[in-house]
C-alpha cells in the first residue's frame, strides 16, 4: 500500500492523515502482534504505534455500562507491571458483533489481548498513558481460569469459555 498524507496528532499519538492512496499488491499479508512484557507494553517511546500482544493475571476490570462487556482491563505478567488493555466502545467480535467480554475476562484469570500500543487519556486525567487499543473483541483470549487448575479441571465449579484464536494475526493490504 502507498499512502499520502501528513503527519498529525490525536491524543499524543502520531498518526496520518490520508489524502490518497494505491494499494500495490492485492494478496493480504497477515502480521501476528509482536510478543512482548506487560512491563515493555508501558514503554511506548520504544512499542508506540506496534501491534503487540501482552498476557497475565487480571488484576482490574472496567465493565460497559451494560455490564456484558469489558472496557479496560489489566493484566500483570512476571514483570510484576501492570499493563492496560483498552477496548473502545465501538469495538464488537469480529464473529457475532457484541462485546461480551464480561464472561471471559475476570480478576484472577490468565487473559492475552492484542492489540496497537497508544496513548490514551484515563478516566478524567488529561495526561494519557500508554494502552493496548483492541480493534476486535475476538482477539482477547482466557488463557487461564482463575477457577481451574493447570489440568483443566475445575476447583470450584468454574468453566473455560476460551475464545477464538485464529483471529490474532493483523491483516493489510
Amino acid at each position: 500500500m502507498k499512502v499520502t498524507g501528513f503527519i498529525d496528532q490525536y491524543q499524543g499519538d502520531k498518526e496520518i492523515q490520508v489524502i490518497s492512496y494505491d494499494i500495490l499488491d492485492a494478496e493480504k499479508k497477515i502480521y501476528e502482534p509482536k510478543e512482548i512484557t506487560t512491563a515493555q507494553a508501558s514503554d511506548y517511546d520504544t512499542f508506540g504505534g506496534q501491534f503487540v500482544k501482552v498476557t497475565g493475571t487480571v488484576t482490574r476490570v472496567e465493565l460497559t455500562m451494560d455490564g456484558l462487556g469489558v472496557a479496560e482491563y489489566w493484566v500483570k505478567d512476571d514483570s510484576g507491571v501492570e499493563a492496560a488493555v483498552f477496548i473502545d466502545g465501538y469495538i464488537l467480535s469480529g464473529t457475532n458483533g457484541t462485546n461480551t467480554l464480561a464472561s471471559t475476562v475476570k480478576v484472577g484469570d490468565t487473559v492475552s489481548g492484542c492489540g496497537v500500543l497508544y496513548l490514551h487519556p484515563e478516566g478524567t486525567s488529561d495526561i494519557s498513558v500508554p494502552v493496548l487499543r483492541v480493534r476486535d473483541c475476538d482477539e482477547i483470549i482466557l488463557v487461564q481460569d482463575a477457577n481451574e487448575d493447570n489440568s483443566g479441571e475445575s476447583t470450584e465449579g468454574g468453566s473455560s469459555s476460551g475464545g477464538d484464536t485464529s483471529g490474532s494475526g493483523f491483516a493489510s493490504n
